[in-house]
């Protein structure tokens, strides 16, 4: 119950997030870390989703790369995405 509770808020966190996206405050970009954040505390397959992601998007990757170290304690949930972790696969 916890985690599906989480996840809804995760899921709220992102709408608002985009409902304040043309605002001239910008409110979106930190219900979107946020969101981000909630997410990959509560969910495997999100978290191998946002590392993939990050392995193929450096913009992301500096992006999230930046919230890992200005985030604190929820930076280290930011953490575990890192694509410095995994070591390269070798093209074939």
């Amino acid at each position: 119950m916890r985690r599906v509770s989480i996840l809804f808020l995760a899921f709220l966190c992102f709408i608002v997030g985009v409902a304040f996206i043309a605002t001239p405050i910008p409110l979106g970009a930190p219900l979107f870390a946020l969101s981000l954040v909630l997410i990959v505390a509560s969910s495997r397959s999100a978290t191998r989703l946002v590392t993939g992601v990050r392995i193929r998007a450096p913009l992301f990757d500096r992006g999230v790369g930046f919230l890992e170290r200005r985030a604190g304690r929820l930076g280290r949930t930011l953490r575990k995405t890192s694509p410095r972790r995994y070591p390269r696969r070798p093209v074939v």
